[in-house]
Parts: structure tokens; C-alpha cells; sequence
């Protein structure tokens, strides 16, 4: 089972915010930072935070994210 993947970036609050409530909350995420200019993101990363549902191939962006 592939896993779910949280993309985020630690130069903005929200993204921070987010990356930092599905920690406390143990979820089971891959979390990757976006801050590293030599990493190949995903063509369909165009904002953060960003989650991945990689069952469903479904994005959910922004404030959805942290519903």
C-alpha cells in the first residue's frame, strides 16, 4: 500500500502550521519540504501545504488540508 504523502514548506506559516499538527497527530504521512530547489517535485505541486492521496490519485490543497 503506497502511502500518503504531505508536501509543505517551512518558509510559510500555514504550511507549517499543518506540517506540524499531522506530526503531533502521528499520521501516517511521507512528509516532503519543498525548500530544496534541487528535489523534482511533482508537476501537479503548485502550492502548499498539499496533501496526496496516493490511492485515490486525489489532491487536497490549502486550508482543506487541515480538515
Amino acid at each position: 500500500m503506497s502511502q500518503n504523502i504531505l508536501f509543505y514548506s517551512n518558509l510559510h506559516d500555514y504550511s507549517k502550521k499543518v506540517y506540524s499538527l499531522c506530526n503531533q497527530n502521528q499520521l501516517n504521512l511521507l512528509y516532503v519540504c519543498v525548500d530544496d530547489p534541487n528535489i523534482n517535485l511533482p508537476t501537479f505541486v503548485e502550492a502548499v501545504p498539499l496533501v496526496y492521496i496516493t490511492s485515490q490519485k486525489r489532491i487536497i490543497v490549502d486550508e482543506s488540508v487541515e480538515m
